[in-house]
């Protein structure tokens, strides 16, 4: 795959044990896409304890071998939080998927606006 340029970006679920994740590391070559909850993930009104736990849990664990992007964010602006407790980055899928079926017909100026909020830990 870098052959092609392209990188693996492997998931790690709350429930994956230090093997699971020792292995996950060694093959991601961009980043750790940790995914904060089971079920549905996508925006939700508050960022759960748990997962900025999780964070920090990971983060200890991976010792800065990977970057972490949380796939969880707060529809309430916690993206700062969520940094905050060791992540280096956030997923915000549903908000750009939000904004594409929202605002589809002034598309750019809207993901503009999202990237700014993201850029301000609002998103």
């Amino acid at each position: 795959m870098r052959r092609h340029g392209l990188d693996t970006i492997f998931l790690a679920v709350p429930s994956a044990s230090p093997h699971r994740l020792e292995r996950i590391v060694e093959v991601t070559s961009s980043f750790l896409y940790q995914v904060s909850l089971y079920g549905v993930t996508g925006a939700r009104e508050k960022l759960e304890t748990s997962a900025t736990e999780l964070v920090r849990r990971f983060v200890a664990y991976i010792g800065g071998r990977v970057p972490l992007a949380m796939g969880f964010v707060s529809k309430r602006g916690q993206v700062g939080l969520t940094v905050s407790s060791g992540a280096d980055s956030v997923i915000v899928g549903s908000a750009f998927v939000r904004t594409l079926q929202e605002h589809h017909e002034n598309l750019p100026e809207a993901l503009h606006q999202l990237e700014i909020q993201a850029l301000n830990g609002q998103s």
